[in-house]
C-alpha cells in the first residue's frame, strides 16, 4: 500500500472520529421539570435550547453568551486544516523526491494532530461557560436545570480518553 492510500485511510479514520464526537455533541438534553430539553438546537447554535430559561438571569446569560461566541471561533480550525489539506494535496499533483514526501508528510500529520488536540482543547475549555451558566442559573432560580454528568459532554471528556464512533441509519 503507497504513502497516499495510508493517508487517506488515516484521514477517513480522522473524519469518523470527528463525526461521531459530534452527534454525541448535538444530542445532549437536560431535565427541566422533569421534561428533557435539547440543549444543542438545529439552529446551529450550541446551548440554545437552554436560553429560554437562562436568559432570566443576567450573570447566568453572560456565561451562555460567551459559550456561543467561543463557539463561533472556527479560524484557526480551519487554517490548520488548510494546511494539512494543502500539504497531503501537494504529494498527490508534484513529483516529490523520498525526503521532500517525507517532509510533506510530517507537516500534514503534524498539523492535523495539532489542530485536532487544539480543537479538542479549546472545546473543553469553553464547555465550562456552559457549565457555569447552568450553575449560575440554578443557585437563583427555577424550575432548576438538571444536565447530568452522562450528557455532558464537558465533564466526559475531561476524563480523557479517545473513541471511534459513528451513526448508521437506513
Amino acid at each position: 500500500m503507497g504513502m497516499f492510500q495510508k493517508i487517506l485511510i488515516l484521514l477517513l479514520f480522522v473524519s469518523l472520529t470527528l463525526k461521531g464526537w459530534c452527534v454525541e455533541i448535538c444530542s445532549r438534553t437536560a431535565v427541566i421539570n422533569g421534561q428533557k430539553i435539547l440543549v444543542d438546537l438545529n439552529s446551529g447554535q450550541k446551548g440554545e435550547g437552554l436560553r429560554f430559561y437562562i436568559e432570566k438571569d443576567e450573570k447566568a446569560l453572560s456565561y451562555l453568551n460567551l459559550y456561543q461566541k467561543e463557539n463561533q471561533k472556527k479560524w484557526p480550525y480551519i487554517t490548520l486544516g488548510s494546511i494539512t489539506l494543502g500539504s497531503f494535496l501537494a504529494l498527490a499533483v508534484n513529483d516529490f523526491d523520498r525526503s521532500e514526501k517525507n517532509i510533506l508528510i510530517g507537516a500534514g500529520i503534524l498539523s492535523l494532530v495539532f489542530n485536532i488536540s487544539l480543537n479538542r482543547f479549546s472545546s473543553r475549555q469553553n464547555e465550562k461557560n456552559l457549565i457555569r451558566a447552568i450553575e449560575e442559573y440554578n443557585r437563583r432560580n427555577l424550575p432548576k436545570i438538571d444536565f447530568k454528568s452522562d450528557t455532558n459532554v464537558g465533564r466526559v471528556h475531561s476524563q480523557g480518553g479517545f473513541s471511534l464512533g459513528t451513526q448508521w441509519s437506513f
